[in-house]
C-alpha cells in the first residue's frame, strides 16, 4: 500500500504482489501506512453526533471512512478474515471488494462477514452476468438475516471483455439490462426466514441514466474514479 491524501481524507492504491510470498508481509498493517487508529477515532467521534440517515432511518451506517480493495483475493480465506477484523478494529466503517475472476462475491461478503461484528461489507460490484436475479435477490436476504444492516449489495454491469469472452454471455443495454435485472429482483420468490430490517442495494454508476435508475430503484450509486461532484 502507497498513501496518498485528497484533501482530508486517505485513498489507499493497491500493488499487486509479485508473489505469494510478497503479498502483505505485514498482514495489513494499515494502522503504518494509511491513517493512524487515533485520527480515524476522531472522525468517527466527530460525525458520531450528527447520525445523519443513510439511505432510510432502518438503514445501515456505513461510517465517514472505507476501504475498497482487491487485494485480499490474493491471501488465503483465512488471512482475508484477519484482515477484515484488523480493519474493523482500526475502526473503518466498510470494506468495498469488486468481483471479476477471483472469489465469488457473496461467498466473498459471507467469509468477511462472519469474521467481524460490527464493519459493513460491500460488493463493490457484484456483477449482474454472475447470477440470475431470483439468486442474488435470495443471496441478499440471506446475509440480511444473517447480519442485519450489515450486508450492502452493489450491483453493476460490469464490461464486454469480461462479461462476453471470459463468462461467454451476450452483452446487453447496460442501462436496460440492469432495470430487467432488478425487475426480477423484486419480484423473486423467497421462502426463507426473512431479514429483520429491509436488504439494501446500490448500482454502478456514472453516466446520467443509469444514475437516475440509481436513484429510482436503489439507495444510492457507487460511482468509481469520479469525485463526489460527479455523482
Amino acid at each position: 500500500f502507497s498513501p496518498r491524501y485528497h484533501d482530508a481524507f486517505p485513498v489507499a492504491h493497491c500493488r499487486l504482489p509479485d508473489s505469494a510470498s510478497d503479498a502483505f508481509p505485514c498482514r495489513f498493517r494499515l494502522l503504518e501506512y494509511l491513517v493512524s487508529a487515533s485520527r480515524v477515532a476522531k472522525i468517527l467521534e466527530a460525525t458520531s453526533e450528527r447520525k445523519e440517515p443513510y439511505m432510510n432511518s432502518s438503514s445501515m451506517e456505513l461510517g465517514p471512512i472505507g476501504i475498497w480493495t482487491a487485494q485480499l483475493d490474493y491471501q488465503p480465506a483465512a488471512k482475508a478474515r484477519e484482515a477484515a477484523a484488523e480493519l474493523e478494529r482500526l475502526g473503518f466503517g466498510a470494506i468495498w471488494f469488486p468481483e471479476s475472476t477471483g472469489r465469488e462475491a457473496l461467498t466473498n461478503a459471507a467469509l468477511l462477514l462472519s469474521a467481524t461484528s460490527r464493519i459493513v461489507i460491500a460488493t463493490g460490484i457484484a456483477n449482474i452476468y454472475a447470477r440470475d436475479p431470483v439468486t442474488v435477490a435470495g443471496g441478499q436476504q440471506t446475509l440480511a438475516e444473517a447480519y442485519p444492516k450489515r450486508f450492502l449489495l452493489g450491483l453493476g454491469v460490469s464490461h464486454i471483455p469480461l462479461v462476453e469472452r471470459v463468462r461467454g454471455h451476450s452483452y446487453g443495454k447496460p442501462v436496460a439490462s440492469m432495470r430487467a435485472y432488478l425487475d426480477g429482483m423484486d419480484r423473486a420468490p423467497y421462502r426463507a426466514v426473512p431479514p429483520s430490517v429491509s436488504p439494501v442495494r446500490v448500482l454502478a454508476a456514472l453516466g446520467p441514466q443509469m444514475l437516475r435508475l440509481a436513484a429510482e430503484r436503489a439507495g444510492g450509486a457507487h460511482p468509481y474514479f469520479v469525485p463526489p461532484e460527479h455523482t
